[in-house]
């Protein structure tokens, strides 16, 4: 049976706010006194009290069915003795003079709120602000109807792929619609989508319908975070949190940085992921992946130089990025070029040839941590380098038997019998790559098992696969591959069934 499309409501009320095609005003009303038997403004009221000195700020007034709106708790409505002198002048200030207004008092830290209640009837607020507590108190009503839905959905789902399937198509959904509605509130800034004009214009009510939307991927994130989508963006306020979180764990590392001495191209490469974190604008946008990689990456950086009484090396620092996986471009061209300048030094080849065994050795011996990686279409830094070297050496020692006048009819001899496979190029490199990983089979070197696939196996349309056509797809991993090997492998383990 096909499912409805659970963010209809959303679609209908982003049209009717970009159309300008708000709904009756009777209608607004009758609906919001469906949702509260009550209609007043909330005032907050801070109070600071420094060296027996007494001071407090006065918020804007905020309806109780604004999404923003304060609690009011009943039964904190006594009068605070301390601050009661002041609670005349404050209205005064507010100019109220209704008897039924009536107190509440919380904490927040070390700091007294008074937050003063003022009834309102819901006819005299302007049509604008009506419309916008409409839509406010619309997509809170949704939001609970649709997370209920998918809670049911979801138990009533008997595996894990099925679960998968269902909560990255409804991420898929949310993004796309997220992603409609910022490009029509067209923010200067992350911050100014949370933020409200006094009017409550049409572009206010894009923000909140982006805000309840946001709120559905939150509740995803938190409740089914093994099945998402790592490659979905992050809603900008996981990143807001997450940012105030770690902020001084950053400021930290910032701060370390720029005192050792390192060289600008280094400094560089381990600064930007700091940045990426802290979002500025609506561009800087982060996967999942992304986004948990860069929070390691920050609380691991921040505990190593925390632990470190000495100033570390730049050898010492490219050890911890070799430990964090940071496998992208720049640190591995930065680490080939590091070891190009070595062998600069070298008199011969051979020497050469000697040093990159001893760095190969090295490499390959060298146990990783973390299993964790920046980008996911690329090996990790390890592999990267390793590969790396195993092509210079062959390089290195294909020059030298030209040099000596051997041909390379003699380095490698034909294979006469290929076995044909009804996978793609694609599939058998991406079979071969999950056998690798598992250790089922173990080749010397990744340059070895690339040559390996390519000089014994044939697909329909390709008798002569390429060794570097292997390594590409080893490598650059495409979703439908994925999925028919996925596939196969499902067949496989029915194969087993006893």
């Amino acid at each position: 049976m096909k499912q409805n499309y659970t963010l209809e409501i959303y679609d209908s009320l982003f049209n009717e706010i970009k159309h300008s095609r708000k709904t009756n005003e009777k209608e607004v009303i009758s609906f919001l006194k469906r949702c509260s038997e009550d209609s007043h403004q909330l005032y907050e009221v801070n109070f600071t009290k420094n060296d027996g000195l007494v001071t407090y700020v006065i918020k804007d007034k905020i309806h109780n069915l604004h999404h923003k709106a304060p609690d009011f708790h009943p039964t904190n409505c006594g009068i605070d003795s301390e601050f009661e002198e002041y609670i005349p002048k404050i209205l005064l200030d507010l100019n109220i003079q209704n008897t039924t207004t009536t107190y509440c008092w919380s904490s927040f830290h070390e700091n007294k709120i008074l937050i003063i209640r003022e009834p309102c009837p819901l006819d005299e607020i302007p049509p604008d602000n009506l419309f916008f507590l409409f839509c406010c108190q619309k997509l809170k009503r949704e939001n609970n109807k649709i997370i209920r839905i998918n809670k049911e959905r979801v138990f009533s789902l008997k595996s894990k792929g099925k679960i998968e399937h269902f909560i990255q198509r409804k991420q898929q959904a949310l993004e796309n619609l997220s992603h409609r509605l910022v490009r029509d509130i067209n923010p200067k800034a992350t911050i100014d989508i949370y933020s409200f004009s006094s009017e409550y214009n049409k572009s206010d009510c894009l923000k909140v319908v982006y805000i309840y939307l946001e709120k559905l991927l939150q509740f995803i994130e938190i409740e089914y975070l093994k099945y998402l989508d790592i490659e979905i963006t992050v809603p900008f306020k996981t990143l807001l949190v997450r940012e105030l979180e770690i902020d001084e764990k950053i400021n930290f590392v910032r701060t370390r940085l720029l005192e050792i001495d390192l060289d600008s191209q280094l400094l560089q490469i381990i600064y930007q992921p700091l940045l990426k974190i802290t979002i500025n604008n609506f561009e800087d946008k982060i996967t999942y992946n992304e986004f948990n990689y860069y929070s390691n990456y920050i609380v691991q950086f921040y505990k190593n130089l925390n632990e470190t009484t000495h100033s570390p090396t730049s050898n010492k620092i490219i050890e911890w990025l070799f430990d964090l996986n940071l496998n992208n471009l720049d640190f591995f061209d930065y680490c080939t070029d590091t070891i190009q300048i070595a062998l600069i030094s070298e008199d011969s080849d051979n020497e050469k040839i000697n040093k990159l065994y001893q760095l190969l050795k090295y490499y390959n011996q060298r146990q990783t941590r973390n299993f964790m990686k920046l980008k996911q279409k690329l090996p990790s830094i390890k592999l990267q380098i390793i590969s790396w070297i195993e092509e210079e050496i062959e390089y290195l020692n294909k020059k030298n038997r030209l040099e000596k006048g051997i041909s390379f009819q003699g380095l490698r001899q034909e294979v006469a019998v290929k076995l044909s496979t009804d996978l793609s190029v694609s599939q058998l490199s991406y079979f071969f790559n999950l056998l690798s990983q598992k250790g089922i089979f173990k080749a010397k070197s990744q340059s070895e098992l690339f040559r390996f696939i390519a000089a014994n196996f044939e697909t329909k349309n390709t008798r002569d696969i390429s060794d570097t056509s292997i390594k590409n797809k080893f490598y650059n991993v495409e979703t439908s591959t994925v999925i028919k090997i996925r596939e196969k492998l499902f067949e496989l383990l029915n194969l087993t069934k006893l």
